[in-house]
C-alpha cells in the first residue's frame, strides 16, 4: 500500500472521478475530507449505478435482462444526467478500515 495514495475529495464531480478511474484503470479510489480522513471509496460499481437500468440492479435480481433494448446512446445520456453531481451522492461510505500503525 502507498503511504500518499491517489485519493478524491466528496465535491468532485461524477465525471471528473470517471475520467481519472478510466484513465488510470482503477477499479475504485478512496474518498477523502479536506483534512485527509476516509470517508469512503467511489468506483465502478458506483459509476454503473449510475447508468444501468434500474430493473437490472434490482436487489433480488433479475436472471434475464433481455426484455430491455438499450443502447449505448442510452447510457451517454443517463450518464449525462448525473456526470455533474458531486460523488458523494453515491460512494460507498461503509468500509471497513483498519487502524495505521507506524513502524
Amino acid at each position: 500500500m502507498k503511504p500518499d495514495p491517489i485519493t478524491l475529495s466528496p465535491d468532485d464531480s461524477i465525471s471528473t472521478a470517471a475520467k481519472f478511474i478510466m484513465a488510470n484503470r482503477y477499479r475504485s479510489l478512496p474518498v477523502v475530507d479536506a483534512d485527509g480522513c476516509f470517508l469512503g471509496v467511489f468506483g465502478v460499481n458506483c459509476l454503473l449505478k449510475q447508468v444501468l437500468p434500474k430493473a437490472a440492479l434490482m436487489d433480488d435480481g433479475l436472471t434475464n435482462v433481455s426484455f430491455i433494448h438499450e443502447t449505448l446512446f442510452d447510457l451517454k445520456e443517463r450518464f449525462r444526467e448525473v456526470e455533474n453531481e458531486s460523488i458523494s451522492m453515491c460512494m460507498q461510505r461503509d468500509i471497513r478500515t483498519l487502524p495505521l500503525i507506524r513502524h
